[in-house]
């Protein structure tokens, strides 16, 4: 670790978190010494991959990552207070459960993007203020998922701020047909301008991007290597101006490029 000295802004990045115990308190010396690097950063940063709200009864899925409205006092505990919405969990209690949980998260001043009640509101920027309030920090979070089923269909309803993915058949010279799969690249594009808008308005830019690309699939093993087109979103990210990108949903760490000067953390693999 670098020495801190005064003046700098102490950032911390942690992956997905799915907990629904409380850890703030546990009293192993290295879990003490882990929480206290999250509590005295500037911005302690997560991918937020369970729902905290009060409708057990809405539960979509399979999945029941779902904790009660007084638990988001727990993940503030933990010192987290940033975190990306934009994945494959924010609706697994629908629109309802959504709600209640930026709800949740709005009274614990725990900041939150990639998740909104409209479109709009996903794609827009969290700030934080740091250093006496006069450095301004956005936050944008986006998710790429290997189908299309969690793109936002009516803008003005709830919705998350997607990267989804276009395939195309190319025919090869024996007549073969193979299949093409990559970002699409208006969801790029568009992705592109809200981190222009937001370098216009703030000093430093973050972006989370939540992957699931079909290698994430358990049948491919450890996908610890990031495919060519993944980085296809980290490093445009950075080419229209984020200062740093933030990895996670693969379940495992992967690389970490320094691009153009600035960080990409392809996975943060997982906090809890």
């Amino acid at each position: 670790l670098l020495q801190e000295s005064p003046g700098d802004i102490v950032i911390t990045g942690v992956g997905d978190m799915i907990f629904n115990q409380q850890i703030s308190t546990l009293g192993e010396p290295h879990r003490q010494q882990l929480l206290r690097l999250m509590q005295e950063a500037d911005i302690a940063y997560g991918n937020l991959e369970f729902s905290v709200n009060e409708h057990p009864e809405l539960q979509r899925t399979f999945y029941n990552f779902r904790v009660p409205p007084q638990f988001v006092w727990e993940l503030a505990a933990t010192g987290v207070n940033l975190v990306s919405m934009a994945n494959n969990h924010a609706l697994d209690f629908g629109p309802e459960g959504l709600a209640d949980c930026l709800a949740a998260l709005d009274r614990a001043g725990i900041g939150h993007a990639g998740a909104g009640r409209t479109l709009q509101a996903a794609r827009t920027p969290e700030t934080q203020r740091v250093q006496s309030r006069t450095t301004r920090f956005a936050l944008l979070s986006y998710m790429r998922y290997w189908t299309s089923r969690y793109r936002c269909t009516d803008p003005a309803q709830p919705c998350l701020a997607t990267i989804d993915p276009g395939e195309i058949l190319v025919a090869g010279p024996d007549g073969t047909v193979s299949t093409i799969e990559g970002p699409l690249a208006a969801d790029v594009a568009a992705m592109e301008d809200d981190i222009v808008l937001a370098g216009r308005h703030h000093d430093l830019v973050i972006v989370a991007l939540h992957n699931h690309d079909l290698s994430h699939h358990r049948a491919s093993g450890i996908q610890d290597t990031t495919p060519p087109n993944d980085e296809i979103m980290y490093r445009r990210a950075i080419d229209a101006g984020a200062d740093l990108v933030l990895g996670s949903g693969p379940h495992v760490l992967r690389g970490i490029e320094i691009y153009k000067g600035r960080p990409i953390f392809s996975s943060l693999g997982n906090f809890i």
